[in-house]
């Protein structure tokens, strides 16, 4: 399966305000990922303790909406850069467990935030998702980045590129 590498852009003012509002979070930047959006917040315990309002969610316009944050470097997630979470009611799917396809958006966007393509990230869901990978070094649009996530007994194997992610599914060990 083949998913592509997706670049955000910022959102407008009344998009931002309006993923503010159902989230119920103040957010530190919004952005607009082809169909998702991305709601930047200042915290790490704000994505972790989120709990979210599906049908304020689902009211946005947008496949489903990404929220994320930087882990604090010496807090209890000091093992991963990023944490986030995925929701996407507009397609049945309350919270995504473990999103690929959202990281293929997170990747780039924190890359050049951290300065760095190799970053280590949890998805916070319920049953979690734990996704790491090891780029080439900027520029990111050139970066390639290989990355393992794991949620319970499944292993997710992507290689991210300019062009494209390539996944492929294994059975865990």
């Amino acid at each position: 399966m083949s998913f592509p590498r997706i670049l955000s852009v910022a959102a407008d003012r009344v998009t931002a305000r309006a993923v503010s509002d159902a989230l119920g979070v103040p957010l530190v930047e919004c952005r607009r990922a082809y169909d998702d959006l991305i709601a930047v917040v200042a915290d790490e315990s704000i994505v972790t303790r989120f709990v979210p309002d599906i049908a304020a969610i689902h009211g946005l316009e947008c496949r489903g909406v990404v929220l994320t944050a930087r882990t604090e470097p010496n807090g209890s997630l000091a093992e991963y850069d990023i944490v986030s979470r995925f929701f996407a009611p507009a397609i049945s799917i309350d919270e995504d467990q473990v999103c690929v396809s959202a990281h293929c958006k997170l990747q780039p966007y924190w890359s050049d935030r951290l300065g760095r393509t190799s970053l280590r990230a949890l998805q916070a869901s319920a049953s979690g998702g734990r996704l790491a990978g090891c780029g080439n070094t900027p520029p990111a649009e050139a970066a390639r980045l290989d990355v393992r996530a794991r949620q319970s007994q499944t292993f997710a194997l992507c290689n991210l590129n300019a062009n494209s992610t390539f996944f492929r599914r294994l059975e865990a060990d």
